[in-house]
């Protein structure tokens, strides 16, 4: 384990050359900037006992196609996957209570949410696009969604902050039952052409 610092269980850092990286099972926590700015790893597994993932830990890993997040992690610090532009989906595990949404500006490359059905505090529907977990704030969809004209289910009654920015759609139908949109919720759609308001 020549590449990996380990300290009482914190992955301090990172500093090997791998394409695939399986994190020892020792580790319990994934420390702040553990992985940041590494261009090597492809592919990266984190082991079933982690719980935590610290502030900027995978920050512009540009190379990061898929990582492994377990179900035992319950918290992602701030900006863990900022700048991960070749991330193509994330799996919102069943302990995740806590997360920011800018822990994934400009992941340029991601497609979908996954959220495991045990979430107490997350959702997500069959394109991706990820909610609180009864449906009612739209909180995040993905930059490169494979859509090109979105409908927002019925329940939701919010819009998030950013919750569209700089996505490709097209076009975009809300239910009159939306009350709130969040600041810049549609920033940087350069191909958005028409938000469509439905009433009921």
């Amino acid at each position: 384990m020549k590449d990996f610092e380990i300290k009482n269980g914190v992955l301090v850092k990172y500093t090997g050359d791998d394409k695939v990286v399986i994190i020892p099972d020792s580790v319990t926590s994934i420390g702040a900037r553990a992985f940041a700015w590494n261009q090597c790893p492809v592919s990266i597994v984190i082991p079933d006992g982690v719980n935590c993932i610290g502030n900027s830990a995978f920050r512009h890993c540009e190379n990061l196609v898929s990582i492994t997040i377990p179900d035992s992690v319950t918290s992602i610090g701030d900006c863990a996957f900022v700048g991960c532009k070749s991330l193509t989906s994330v799996y919102i595990p069943a302990g995740l209570s806590e997360f920011s949404k800018t822990d994934f500006f400009l992941c340029s490359s991601l497609k979908c949410f996954t959220v495991s059905c045990e979430n107490q505090h997350y959702s997500s529907d069959e394109f991706g696009v990820l909610f609180d977990k009864d449906k009612k704030i739209l909180l995040m969809c993905p930059v490169h969604n494979r859509k090109t004209h979105y409908r927002v289910p019925d329940s939701v009654v919010s819009i998030g902050d950013g919750a569209f920015c700089k996505c490709g759609l097209e076009s975009i139908t809300l239910s009159d039952k939306v009350t709130n949109i969040g600041v810049r919720a549609f920033e940087g759609c350069k191909n958005m052409g028409s938000i469509t308001l439905l009433m009921h």
